[in-house]
């Protein structure tokens, strides 16, 4: 499993140095200095953080807390798709508490009203065709048990075939 190593954070409570925003004391007594399991890169991880604090201040709380200390556990490819729910959700005030993919498509779970899960809704319905890896369109695909929206390309390049149930499977 791979682990990504997170730069600090705005609003941490360590003492930095501003110039390098390099930490002065041990890392491990900072709560944004942790390591997460995930799929999507450092880089996109940092700009949903940073763009959107509210939204996903639970990254820096316990997993009894809140599940998005383990980050966005997805492909960079939904990375425009979960940028466009979060500068809605953020400003309704909503705090997610998990984003990542299940069955091949997004589930984003959050404390919200009415509004918000409109919006996770028809996002999570748009994951189901745009492929999780690269962002083009896609479509559900399949191997052994495991299943992924993939385009064409990213399908054949790791293995998956067009699912053959026509019901839905989630």
């Amino acid at each position: 499993m791979a682990y990504i190593y997170l730069e600090h954070l705005p609003g941490c409570p360590a003492i930095c140095d501003d110039e390098s925003d390099e930490v002065l004391y041990d890392y491990q007594e900072c709560t944004c200095h942790k390591e997460i399991t995930g799929k999507m890169n450092k880089e996109n991880t940092l700009k949903l953080l940073k763009a959107f604090p509210h939204l996903y201040s639970g990254y820096t709380l316990s997993p009894r807390e809140n599940l998005m200390c383990f980050g966005f556990e997805c492909g960079d490819g939904w990375f425009d798709l979960i940028w466009r729910l979060s500068e809605r959700l953020e400003s309704l005030g909503v705090v997610a508490l998990q984003v990542k993919e299940k069955f091949g498509t997004l589930r984003f779970y959050a404390d919200g009203g009415e509004e918000a899960f409109t919006l996770i809704g028809e996002a999570e319905e748009e994951s189901n065709r745009t492929c999780e890896l690269c962002g083009q369109a896609g479509q559900l695909y399949c191997r052994s048990f495991w299943l992924k929206t993939l385009c064409t390309r990213c399908a054949k390049e790791n293995g998956y075939e067009i699912c053959v149930r026509e019901e839905t499977i989630y």
